[in-house]
């Protein structure tokens, strides 16, 4: 049993009034390079909102919203809107079972018939504890249909009319079985042992002491300040409205409503909870099963390693229409939260989420760009595939873009030799690390040594707490970690470009032609493009290390330029719309195509002199 001394959930908040060493760094150039991955994520997977925040050391370092909250009035998500979070709400459902077992109303190694007489007996007695471990037996989800309720439950008692009378899958305690069910059940408990409903406990005894005032359950029918519509995918891949889902019947694990702020606010309670060594065991702590297998899951906390090593403490809510993501390293006193108001099929999933907390740690993560400019250019590198013994010769554009890398690359075969957008890259004098964006992102490390560049690539994901693995067959487990071993890069070459002088346009006047470059200056085009005709210019500023610029056309706003490689006499632009230009040159006329996605359409000009 806990200490009858404060866990902090009152004064949890005054505690961090003090701005710690590592609060004290400037972390811009970390958070221009987090919000630069969320907007390229959130434009390449089509996702309508999403907002972030992270705090380090008590110190809120970056809070902002990106797209649309609703697409329809096109109301832009802010740091107030109110996002679905899934099973994160099994995070905050620990605090609950924190205060009560502080408050001495709750023995979580008590069998649950102590504190709830409605849920029928089963063949074997199961507590607390392990309900918020999933090591209760308790099933969930069968089936996809569950995953969404068109029910309004009145009470957690007649949402467990829904699994009440299944029978316990095992023995509790012999294995981990992660289910939202035994959450549902838990807060059952929470009621018994209080007195006092679930959602009235959670506001009064975690969120208003918090001042978690925009987090609660998702009470669906209520008129809700700032709250997000949320959006599935379409046949079509487009996004619609999500299909009308009551999440009363899982409040405790998977159905309250919170900010990024919100949560961040949160993890810095959970931050001061950890320095008691009562608090750290009930809930970081991980739980083992009878055999002494550990789990790597607390109560409402999975307990792992990011892949520098870091203690992380987390959870993820996964619906078809939100994605939810919080993360504490309690050694760098960080916290991180990310919402999403769809989470069908965008796969921004924790291992995404570990990679932007990643920009915030070390020297990279103060301000100071890195040495990017030896990564400049066009490298052709050779790529292990998949399948044994196959490589892959693929093309990897980098060019600067304020004090980081971004640009493309292009594998034969995937996307039908599409260029993949690279958002952010970071180099340093031997090493360059590019995050790709393929569906589930993927990895590209190259490490430059005695004048050999060579390197590895892999998928990035996170790996799933040791209890999980039983859910899943040996076959699943092998191609699973067959998919995340990392590849190897076996060469690296740069193309060296050559460029083709030019005379001096007005933007340019009274500097070299050859210090300018190939592109700089002023295009007329016209092209075929989804089915009409498209006349328009392309204006190109700046030099050969850092290029900027626009395309106009009539009747559509302009488009800005992100990026331009040259190989040869090959034009290759990328705009914030997705859209790439692939111009190819002969004299001061082109000729090339516009790609969209997987689609292509020809376009013809001339430089305007």
């Amino acid at each position: 049993m806990l200490s009858t001394s404060p866990i902090l959930w009152i004064t949890a908040i005054s505690m961090f009034t003090g701005v710690t060493q590592a609060a004290s760094q400037d972390y811009g150039h970390a958070v221009r390079r987090a919000t630069s991955v969320i907007e390229a994520h959130r434009e390449e997977l089509n996702v309508p909102g999403m907002q972030i925040a992270i705090s380090i050391g008590g110190r809120m370092v970056l809070s902002r919203g990106f797209g649309w909250a609703d697409l329809e009035n096109l109301v832009p998500v802010s740091p107030l809107t109110r996002f679905r979070i899934g099973s994160v709400s099994k995070a905050l459902t620990s605090a609950a079972v924190a205060k009560l077992v502080e408050n001495g109303k709750l023995d979580l190694d008590a069998p649950i018939s102590d504190y709830i007489s409605s849920f029928p007996e089963k063949r074997w007695q199961l507590t607390a504890r392990q309900l918020g471990g999933h090591l209760g037996g308790v099933r969930h989800y069968t089936n996809r249909s569950e995953g969404t309720n068109s029910h309004p439950y009145v009470s957690v008692t007649e949402a467990l009319g829904v699994f009440k009378n299944d029978s316990l899958l095992f023995e509790p305690g012999t294995r981990m079985h992660y289910s939202s069910y035994g959450f549902n059940l838990l807060s059952a408990v929470l009621e018994g042992a209080s007195g006092i409903d679930f959602p009235t406990l959670l506001i009064d005894s975690v969120f208003s002491p918090l001042g978690m005032h925009s987090t609660g359950p998702d009470f669906t029918a209520d008129i809700m300040p700032h709250r997000s519509s949320f959006y599935t995918r379409g046949r079509d891949g487009q996004r619609v409205n999500a299909p009308y889902d009551d999440l009363s019947v899982k409040w405790a694990g998977g159905g309250m409503v919170s900010t990024a702020e919100d949560l961040v606010r949160f993890g810095q309670a959970m931050l001061v909870a950890r320095t008691s060594v009562e608090a750290a065991a009930l809930l970081f702590e991980s739980q083992r099963t009878i055999d002494g297998l550990a789990t790597g899951y607390g109560i409402g906390w999975q307990i792992t390693t990011d892949a520098a090593g870091r203690t992380l403490y987390s959870h993820s809510g996964n619906l078809a229409s939100a994605r939810a993501h919080l993360l504490i390293y309690p050694e760098s006193e960080m916290v991180v939260a990310i919402l999403a108001n769809t989470g069908d099929g965008i796969f921004f999933n924790e291992g995404e989420a570990q990679e932007i907390a990643g920009f915030f740690f070390g020297p990279e993560g103060h301000g100071k760009p890195s040495s990017n400019r030896d990564w400049v250019g066009t490298w052709v590198i050779e790529m292990e595939d998949l399948r044994a013994d196959t490589l892959v010769t693929s093309l990897l554009h980098l060019a600067i873009a304020g004090p980081d890398l971004k640009g493309t690359l292009t594998i034969p075969g995937v996307r039908n030799g599409t260029a993949l957008p690279i958002p952010v890259a970071v180099g340093t004098q031997s090493r360059l690390r590019a995050t790709v964006i393929l569906g589930s992102h993927l990895n590209v490390e190259l490490q430059r040594q005695e004048g050999v560049i060579a390197g590895q690539w892999n998928w990035l994901s996170t790996p799933l707490p040791p209890g999980l693995q039983v859910s899943l067959s040996p076959q699943q487990m092998a191609a699973m970690n067959e998919r995340r071993r990392p590849r190897e890069i076996r060469s690296v070459r740069r193309l060296e470009l050559s460029r083709i002088t030019t005379q001096s346009t007005p933007g340019n006047a009274g500097q070299p032609a050859e210090d300018q470059g190939f592109p700089v200056g002023r295009y007329d085009f016209e092209a075929e493009f989804q089915g009409s005709n498209l006349v328009g210019t392309i204006e190109i500023q700046g030099g050969p290390a850092s290029y900027s610029g626009q395309i106009e056309t009539p009747r559509r706003p302009p488009l800005t330029i992100e990026s331009v490689e040259v190989v040869e006499n090959r034009l290759t632009i990328a705009t914030l719309r997705g859209l790439n230009f692939i111009l190819n040159f002969v004299g001061d006329s082109f000729e090339g195509t516009i790609s969209v996605g997987s689609d292509q359409f020809p376009i013809r000009g001339n430089k305007v002199r």
